[in-house]
């Protein structure tokens, strides 16, 4: 996964408040974005991969708006998005390294999971683990930041609680926890997913990190 930086996060909840201007490339490429795929970006991010190779970052809010552009192979939608930005940049006289679509290349990249791990710290942790012990259906729980892996005793409550409404119920509640950031109200901040101790203890061993690299 692609980290999006502090000062880049910063950056566009500065944008979205208000705070600074929004460039005219940015401009030109959420009414592309909007017109062509109907999905909101946040922000654009021009940089270059470990490779040096020059890339261009587009900033859209989760995996369901990023899952159209992933693992594809015929490019056509990055070829896209290159043409456009490079014209956009072309004609507001911005990010000269980026005139010519075939000097770098172009990804698409979330950052609710980037808010949800700048929320996810110490404090927040401890408010999380006392909420689920007010469950008794819940187990163990475990964090890999900013996921909240919450275990029920067996395979059968998964799908039990699912249907009866305790999982997202659970969810809510850490939801409520996390609370949102200004600019970003009304979305729905939290990762949580729910698994059994008879998997974990079964399958896994107790392995944390094992169980970690299949969830």
């Amino acid at each position: 996964m692609l980290y999006i930086k502090e000062h880049q996060i910063q950056k566009i909840l500065d944008m979205i408040n208000g705070k600074i201007p929004e460039d005219p490339v940015l401009q030109d490429m959420k009414a592309f974005f909007k017109e062509e795929f109907g999905i909101n970006i946040f922000d654009y991010i021009c940089e270059r991969a470990r490779t040096g190779l020059l890339r261009m970052r587009i900033v859209v809010w989760d995996g369901r708006d990023q899952r159209p552009f992933f693992c594809r192979p015929d490019r056509e939608l990055e070829n896209m998005i290159k043409d456009r930005f490079s014209r956009a940049c072309r004609e507001h006289g911005l990010n000269t390294e980026y005139y010519d679509p075939k000097d770098y290349f172009s990804v698409v990249t979330p950052l609710k999971h980037e808010v949800e791990q700048m929320l996810m710290n110490k404090e927040m942790m401890n408010k999380i683990s006392a909420l689920l012990r007010t469950f008794p259906e819940v187990k163990s729980h475990r964090f890999s930041i900013p996921t909240v892996h919450v275990f029920y005793a067996t395979d059968a409550d998964i799908e039990n609680y699912e249907k009866n409404g305790l999982s997202k119920k659970i969810s809510d509640a850490i939801s409520d926890l996390l609370g949102s950031v200004p600019g970003l109200e009304g979305r729905r901040m939290g990762d949580v997913r729910f698994s059994s101790l008879e998997e974990f203890e079964g399958r896994y061993k107790g392995n944390f990190y094992g169980f970690w690299l299949d969830h």
